[in-house]
């Protein structure tokens, strides 16, 4: 099933995240596995956003929503951990020659419309995935290890301060304190993230919290996950 967020109409036939490597399956037949990846398309292009644990588990889910590993025109990986590298490591898998971006100093285009942030300092350094749709931005976080927040800031200076219609990905917010999560809420209200999707590492009590202060703008997440953009919630 596709989740859908406020977004204009006229974004509707170019932006498409799916989903493909996650703790949970959202879709029957989808496998699920502690990691996290998903497929960007924008515009006719194509990305994959981090591979997951294992090679064998993203082949199965990318043939399993027909998408065709010789299409990804980009691999991104957004940390070293091996729940992110790990599906990868596996270079016969991509078509030859395909572009690889780990984390590096400064933003980086990947595609066209399609960045990077640049390492973010943290323990490790991380970087996320930014689509600058002209109406807006659309962010990819892996696990956001130096801090959730720090990376959408990351990702508003490198989509030219555009807002942020959508907000994907793991957030590392397991071990946090309820109050920790109470003000990480707060301060990405306060940077005006429209619609968010927390999943992987994210853990229950702040995906709880981000449901209560987003409402329906609080999307789920899984392998198998389609989000497009629409102009009412799920």
């Amino acid at each position: 099933m596709a989740a859908t967020w406020f977004l204009p109409l006229l974004l509707a036939a170019g932006l498409e995240i799916r989903i493909v490597y996650d703790n949970a399956a959202a879709e029957p037949g989808l496998e699920s596995d502690w990691g996290f990846a998903a497929v960007v398309d924008w515009n006719g292009r194509r990305v994959l956003f981090d591979g997951g644990a294992r090679p064998e588990v993203l082949r199965r889910n990318l043939a399993k929503m027909s998408i065709p590993a010789d299409s990804l025109e980009a691999l991104v990986l957004s940390h070293v951990h091996t729940d992110h590298s790990g599906g990868l490591r596996q270079e016969s898998f991509f078509r030859p020659g395909v572009p690889f971006f780990p984390p590096a100093e400064g933003a980086r285009e990947v595609l066209p419309g399609i960045f990077t942030t640049g390492s973010v300092e943290g323990t490790p350094p991380e970087q996320a995935l930014v689509i600058r749709t002209g109406q807006g931005i659309v962010v990819l976080t892996g696990c956001s290890h130096p801090g959730v927040v720090r990376m959408v800031e990351a990702a508003i200076r490198t989509g030219e301060r555009q807002p942020v219609r959508l907000l994907l990905g793991g957030f590392h917010m397991l071990r946090q304190s309820p109050a920790a999560i109470g003000e990480t809420v707060r301060r990405l209200r306060e940077l005006g993230v429209e619609s968010i999707a927390p999943t992987h590492c994210t853990g229950e009590p702040a995906v709880a919290a981000f449901r209560k202060a987003f409402g329906a703008r609080c999307l789920s997440g899984g392998a198998g996950k389609t989000f497009k953009p629409g102009t009412a919630g799920m």
